[in-house]
C-alpha cells in the first residue's frame, strides 16, 4: 500500500502485520465475510492513493474512527468485468461484461488507527448496483475487528 508520509505516521508506525479480508459480491451488493489477522507485512501497492469523486477504479481505504483515511490498497478488476477472448487466429479481444457474482481476496496493513474499511469504486454505483463508469464513490463500509493495542494487554 502507498501512504503519504501524514498517512503512514512515519515508518515506524508501520505494521508488521496484515489483514487478509474477503469480500464476497453480486450484481448488487457487496460483503465482507471474513477478516483474518497474519503476521506479515503488506506488500507495496505502487500505485499512489486515489482519490473518491476524482479517480476512476475500485480501492480499498482503511478509515479512522474520525473518518481519516489511514492507508488505501488499489485493486485491479475485483469484480471480474473484464475478459480476454482468444481466438483461434490468435487475435485477443479484451471485452467488458457485468458483474456477476464471486469473491476476491486483500491484503491490507493493520494499521494501530484504522475503524473500518471502505471500498471506493466506479464500477459499481452507490446502492451497489452496475452503474456507468465514471468518478469513483464509497459503495460499502465495514467495521474492523479491534485488538487491544500492545500499551493496553
Amino acid at each position: 500500500m502507498t501512504q503519504s508520509p501524514s498517512e503512514e505516521g512515519g515508518r515506524s508506525a508501520y505494521p508488521r502485520e496484515s489483514f487478509r479480508l474477503t469480500f464476497r459480491f453480486s450484481k448488487d451488493r457487496v460483503d465482507l465475510v471474513s477478516q483474518e489477522r497474519l503476521e506479515m507485512l503488506t506488500p507495496p501497492d505502487l500505485a499512489g492513493p486515489p482519490a473518491a469523486g476524482e479517480n476512476s477504479g475500485t480501492w480499498l481505504e482503511l478509515r479512522s474512527s474520525n473518518d481519516v483515511r489511514v492507508a488505501a490498497r488499489v485493486l485491479h478488476d475485483p469484480f471480474q468485468t473484464g475478459a480476454d477472448l482468444h481466438s483461434p487466429d490468435g487475435r485477443i479481444q479484451h471485452v467488458e461484461r457485468e458483474v456477476g457474482e464471486g469473491q476476491f481476496q486483500v491484503l491490507v496493513p493493520a494499521m494501530r488507527d484504522a475503524a473500518y474499511v471502505a471500498l471506493v469504486s466506479s464500477e459499481l454505483g452507490r446502492a451497489g448496483l452496475e452503474s456507468e463508469r465514471g468518478a469513483a464513490v464509497e459503495v460499502a463500509r465495514f467495521d474492523l475487528e479491534r485488538r487491544p493495542r500492545d500499551d493496553q494487554r
